[in-house]
């Protein structure tokens, strides 16, 4: 098998641009980084809006339990007669009727508080994930590319003085 000794380079400016690219894509990562941290923390800071407000609804139906189940303790405990003056059960169907309905919203702003708290633990778990990426990505730019571009410099400079010999076809 014959060795070829020439370097067959068409056109050195190629190193020129594959570093231009290298550089294009590390500032466009970093950009993107900054986006994303951006974005992270206005959805995060949302979330934990969203999730002030939740907590103050489970709150207002827990004090509207409370008040209701005063309200029936007061018409449960108030003496009631009938015409011909005999003790009877007071009519406390509203009260019930509150106390109900009072419940199920408390109910349900404990089902929207756990929801809430199973998506911050999503988003804890989202985030952990795009930050171990992250840092691969980091990893990337900080040294694997600088390494490849000082390795393409060195060989755009090689070509170059082999150019400037003026040995062998180019």
């Amino acid at each position: 098998m014959l060795q070829d000794n020439t370097a067959n380079v068409k056109d050195a400016s190629v190193f020129q641009d594959l570093m231009s690219s290298i550089n294009n894509f590390i500032r466009a990562g970093q950009q993107t980084q900054s986006d994303a941290h951006r974005l992270i923390a206005s959805s995060m800071d949302r979330l934990h809006q969203i999730e002030g407000v939740l907590q103050k609804r489970l709150g207002d139906a827990q004090r509207k339990v409370q008040s209701a189940e005063r309200e029936l303790s007061i018409c449960e405990a108030t003496p009631c007669y009938d015409s011909q003056g005999n003790r009877i059960a007071p009519n406390c169907v509203a009260q019930k009727s509150a106390r109900n309905e009072a419940n199920m919203q408390y109910e349900a702003a404990q089902e929207n508080m756990g929801k809430m708290r199973e998506i911050l633990q999503r988003a804890d778990q989202l985030i952990a994930y795009y930050e171990n990426a992250e840092k691969r990505f980091q990893h990337l730019i900080d040294e694997k590319l600088p390494a490849n571009h000082r390795a393409l410099s060195a060989t755009s400079r090689y070509v170059e003085a082999y150019k400037n010999t003026h040995i062998g076809d180019f």
